[in-house]
């Protein structure tokens, strides 16, 4: 569950991704608009999930931005990630990919994450 500052709830962070991809054999790269919340999920979990969509991908852009359950909003289900522990995956994917994070690079716009791939399905 994730914290957002200012308020008392907590959810879990689902957004669309248009840059990735796999860099070598164990190594994933994404790219994130450094505006948004995921940043800082990334930074403090030190972990992320690619889950892999076809129809429900571009829902999760057009629901509200930060302090909403884009989960409940969009009609996606939550199962735990098989490695990583302060990640989940999103039951309708087709396929997933579990990364550690390794390193970060900044953008003028985004934030580079290049993380070990732990599981993939």
């Amino acid at each position: 569950m994730i914290p957002y500052l200012g308020k008392n709830e907590e959810v879990e962070e689902v957004i669309p991704i248009h840059k990735h991809t796999k860099i070598s054999q164990g190594k994933y790269l994404v790219s994130v608009d450094k505006r948004l919340p995921s940043v800082e999920i990334i930074r403090n979990s030190r972990a992320f999930v690619i889950n892999f969509m076809e129809d429900e991908f571009e829902k999760c852009a057009v629901v509200s931005p930060f302090h909403e359950d884009k989960f409940k909003k969009v009609g996606l289900a939550q199962i735990p990630a098989e490695k990583l522990v302060d990640c989940i995956k999103v039951k309708e994917a087709v396929s997933w990919i579990e990364c550690e994070l390794e390193q970060e690079f900044e953008s003028e716009e985004n934030v580079v994450f290049v993380g070990k791939i732990v599981s993939e399905e």
